[in-house]
């Protein structure tokens, strides 16, 4: 079938078919609490060692990921959850937080699936943000916000603020999974495989991950301020001024206008410049003469289907890297544009990536893991094969995410 550019109208009814589809993967593919079946070898190694949920959960996929439920994906999979017009998926979304918290109190940290195979290796932080999108979409109470928040303080205390994640000398956090760390740092910052990790291990201070535990900062605050705490709300309002200091300090060169990750092995800045450069801009850690400058860089990320994880690189095989977007850094990255009051570069962008991904499913029939934002086709593959029935997971929460954000901006409810 020939695709043709639906036009940007105040009309989101050429999505439909992909809106569709989401939903019958979502059906298709949630997994009761209770150990989930898997047909077909590859599919059935994935389940070893797999530990049950409390609670039901929708995995990336019901092939390769089956029965699986991934700290990394959550997020962006309870984005699309807590919009659906089934108000079953709210329920959902809430479970999957809860099943987060189980594994937290069972392992120490959230592994980064539910797996024993994952024991000592956790993925980018995100607890609170999951939690603030289900309450505020009214699919909690305030006690359950409270539960939920106070586990995440303690994994930000115990996982990320201290002992083997946290370099004492620098005040710097990173990636370091308890086995193999020099090998598995890059699956653990959830960018398996990407030049920001692949060769360099653990002796790299990521910029995105400072700005998630700002994110987890401003979330406490906010939390502090919901239940009245002036001693809390000072404390967390010092951490975000600090967590500020620190980001400008490591992370942000005034030469080039851009955030990058740092070595801690040399302590001097990494010169690829990533999406992940622009979560300062998402967390609101970034002045508004930052956020500026780094919508400048936005020419070498954009490609005619959305966002390339990197700058343009020859293709080793990194999966995380250009030609490669993918639907979280893409939906990240414009909501920091927005965020940051420019709406012209999110709208074009949401767009952009909208509508690659109409055009890839009407050519393939299906939704992909991640896209080759270049040609505008299923995106290349790394460590294993391009995974398709993306529906069920973050491909189909962002997309569906997307619109709605889209449909409340049309409405007034986003600024």
């Amino acid at each position: 079938m020939a695709y043709e550019t639906p036009p940007q109208a105040s009309s989101y009814s050429h999505y439909e078919p992909v809106l569709q589809a989401i939903e019958r993967q979502w059906d298709e593919s949630l997994v009761q609490p209770g150990r989930a079946s898997a047909k077909g070898l590859r599919n059935r190694i994935m389940h070893v060692g797999r530990i049950a949920l409390p609670n039901a959960c929708e995995p990336p996929n019901d092939a390769y990921f089956a029965g699986t439920q991934w700290y990394h994906d959550s997020p962006y999979t309870i984005a699309g959850l807590v919009t659906s017009e089934n108000p079953e998926r709210l329920k959902i979304a809430k479970g999957m937080v809860d099943n987060l918290c189980y594994l937290f109190d069972k392992m120490g940290i959230i592994p980064a699936r539910n797996s024993w195979t994952s024991i000592g290796r956790t993925q980018p932080p995100s607890l609170s943000q999951m939690a603030f999108d289900v309450y505020d979409h009214d699919g909690a109470d305030d006690t359950w916000l409270d539960s939920v928040m106070e586990h995440t303080q303690r994994e930000y205390q115990t996982v990320w603020m201290s002992g083997r994640r946290f370099d004492d000398a620098t005040g710097l956090s990173y990636y370091n999974p308890s086995y193999f760390s020099r090998r598995l740092t890059t699956f653990e910052s959830g960018w398996d495989i990407s030049s920001r990790f692949a060769e360099l291990g653990n002796t790299v201070a990521p910029v995105d991950l400072h700005c998630r535990l700002g994110g987890y900062e401003r979330d406490f605050l906010r939390h502090a301020t919901m239940r009245g705490d002036t001693k809390a709300q000072a404390r967390w309002q010092l951490a975000i001024e600090q967590r500020i200091a620190l980001l400008n300090e490591n992370f942000w060169d005034p030469e080039s206008g851009f955030y990058y990750d740092r070595s801690l092995k040399t302590g001097r800045l990494l010169p690829l410049k990533t999406l992940a450069g622009y979560y300062p801009l998402l967390f609101k850690l970034a002045t508004s003469e930052q956020a500026e400058q780094c919508r400048q860089s936005l020419p070498f990320f954009e490609q005619p289907g959305g966002l390339a994880n990197t700058e343009p690189l020859p293709y080793k095989g990194w999966q995380w890297d250009y030609p490669n977007g993918w639907p979280g850094t893409n939906y990240d990255t414009t909501i920091a544009l927005r965020r940051n009051g420019f709406s012209e570069d999110a709208d074009r962008l949401t767009y952009k990536w909208l509508d690659s991904t109409l055009r890839i499913f009407i050519e393939t029939g299906d939704l992909w893991e991640k896209n080759d934002v270049v040609r505008q086709k299923p995106g290349l593959p790394g460590r294993y094969p391009t995974q398709k029935r993306f529906g069920s997971g973050w491909t189909g929460g962002v997309f569906m995410r997307l619109i709605n954000d889209l449909e409340e901006i049309r409405s007034g409810g986003i600024a």
